[in-house]
């Protein structure tokens, strides 16, 4: 059991070092398999990201717990970008897709803004984490596309 968790930490590690050096390669192709690890651990940080933001608005998360995920989601996204960039070129889906994610953000600040005072906080929080689940779900679907070969079978 414990050389499983530990095989599994090690591949992770490969595939977060992969994933940096190759962060201004968008036109390669990546499987699922040289990234699986990686594309879950950015997306558990982006999520817990998410999830002390709106901790922070009810006072649970400490500020310094939530700048430090901020931080790494900003300093790693033309990592991660270049990542799903390949992963969706290798299962032939286009890439352009990722463009419809920028848009869910900005609607999540919009409800933010509107529904984040007085009686409808607690109506905004739930709207605001179901647009970011379900825009961030279609991502994962899309990511989790087998590759598809060049030649025809």
């Amino acid at each position: 059991m414990i050389s499983k968790i530990q095989q599994g930490f090690q591949t992770l590690l490969i595939q977060l070092k992969e994933m940096v050096m190759h962060t201004f390669d968008f036109k390669g192709k990546t499987t699922l398999q040289q990234s699986a690890y990686a594309l879950v651990f950015q997306f558990l940080i982006i999520m817990l990201t998410l999830i002390f933001f709106l901790g922070q608005l009810v006072i649970i998360v400490p500020r310094n717990l939530f700048l430090s995920f901020l931080i790494y989601a900003i300093l790693s996204f033309p990592s991660t970008l270049s990542l799903m960039t390949r992963r969706l070129r290798d299962s032939k889906t286009n890439p352009y897709t990722l463009l419809y994610l920028p848009l869910s953000y900005v609607l999540l600040i919009v409800v933010g803004f509107t529904m984040l005072v007085g009686e409808y906080m607690s109506m905004g929080i739930m709207l605001m984490l179901v647009i970011f689940f379900l825009s961030h779900f279609y991502l994962i679907v899309l990511l989790l596309l087998p590759s598809q070969n060049n030649t025809l079978a």
